[in-house]
């Protein structure tokens, strides 16, 4: 690999970055399967029996798991701030912006919520269906269709079959919502500031911004580290979801000086290197630059033969039906449960073929209706210059 600046792999590949897709649908995959290790070692596996031969990742945990997990979350950040950027950049107008986000997420959340509050939540809740689909809880699940986080529905707990008592939240995965409807009201009020058209003005909202995270680090490193993937019920942005925020805009902060950002094969092994810092809450920003360098690396590998990625964009559907569908199976066939690969194997083939009917039915039906309304917007991403003001350049629409 040799040295090359970011710009130039955008203008050899046609403003686009191959990779993701690909990369997108393998970081929803190995949640996917995260989950049901989840499940079962909440569920199943006895961790204080010395005579257990199962070997308990919680104890490798320290060893090699936290650096990998700790790293996913801020990949998946980083690469939507460089495509939204793309975005926002093209329309020019917050209320575009705006919209064209909820085309994207919204419809195939409330196909989601729907299913497994009337169909799953139905099938598992020990009332009677009358009490069940006449709750308050249930009605109040469906905030889950605004980002407003609601992780349980009345009588449904995913463990019947467990000796201690022990829940998972229904729509654990959705934690990060909130964190997701921030950055991208964040980035439409520098839309409509223009300070996203200026890279001056964007730089020292970073750098702000990156004092910030950096004093947070120094001062109370432990109130960056959630305590809990199902921490967030609420709309309120706790401290410990300011490295995702940041990670969003490191993407953005990449795509308006992709002239100035370099790849190389040197970069890559002291990013590798670099994920060790994962390891110390003090310096979990710094594994943050190195999994954003290494995210940005794999964006420009051509993986576009990557098994599903040329059929489909399966990634978001993956992600949404993944915990409920390994939850169902545990509940109802405890079988499955008593171990995470079976489990695994189970959930796989219903969650895809859920993800094909969310993207062939739902997902891709709205991406083609959004580029019959908004034709203009709907061409590569526009050349960045390498001015000190301007990011829009003649291509720009």
């Amino acid at each position: 690999m040799k040295t090359v600046s970011v710009k130039k792999l955008l203008d050899d590949y046609g403003g686009v970055f191959p990779g993701f897709d690909a990369l997108r649908l393998i970081l929803s995959i190995v949640a996917m399967l995260y989950r049901c290790a989840v499940i079962y070692f909440t569920f199943h596996f006895v961790a204080h029996d010395p005579s257990s031969l199962e070997v308990n990742p919680y104890g490798l945990y320290e060893l090699w798991l936290k650096p990998f997990l700790r790293g996913l979350a801020p990949a998946y950040f980083f690469m939507s701030g460089l495509l939204v950027t793309g975005s926002a950049l093209r329309v020019k107008s917050a209320r575009v912006f705006l919209t064209f986000r909820i085309l994207r997420a919204f419809p195939p959340l409330l196909a989601e919520v729907i299913l497994t509050s009337v169909l799953m939540g139905g099938v598992l809740t020990r009332l009677p269906l009358s009490t069940y689909y006449t709750h308050p809880r249930f009605f109040k699940y469906f905030l889950n269709m605004v980002c407003n986080v609601q992780l349980y529905l009345p009588g449904v707990d995913i463990n019947r079959h467990s000796v201690e008592f022990t829940s998972l939240p229904i729509q654990g995965h959705l934690w990060s919502a909130p964190l997701v409807i921030c950055v991208y009201a964040i980035l439409a009020i520098l839309i409509m500031l223009r300070a996203i058209f200026s890279r001056r003005l964007f730089f020292w909202f970073f750098a702000y911004f990156s004092f910030f995270v950096a004093a947070i680090q120094v001062l109370n490193p432990k109130a960056m580290i959630a305590q809990s993937i199902f921490g967030i019920p609420t709309y309120g942005i706790p401290i410990a979801g300011v490295p995702l925020i940041y990670s969003f805009f490191a993407g953005t902060f990449v795509y308006l000086f992709s002239d100035r950002i370099l790849i190389s094969r040197m970069g890559m092994i002291l990013a590798f290197i670099s994920l060790i810092f994962f390891k110390w809450d003090q310096t979990i920003i710094l594994g943050i630059s190195a999994v954003c360098y290494i995210t940005l690396c794999i964006g420009f590998a051509d993986l576009r033969e990557f098994p599903l990625v040329r059929r489909g964009n399966y990634s978001c559907g993956i992600y949404l039906y993944g915990l409920p569908v390994a939850q169902t199976l545990n509940d109802l066939f405890p079988a499955l449960g008593q171990s995470w690969w079976i489990l695994s194997l189970a959930t796989t083939p219903i969650t895809l073929f859920l993800a094909f009917l969310s993207w062939h039915f739902i997902e891709r039906p709205i991406s083609e209706l959004k580029r019959k309304l908004w034709p203009a917007v709907q061409m590569p991403h526009p050349e960045i210059l390498t001015t000190k003001e301007s990011v829009l350049g003649s291509k720009g629409c």
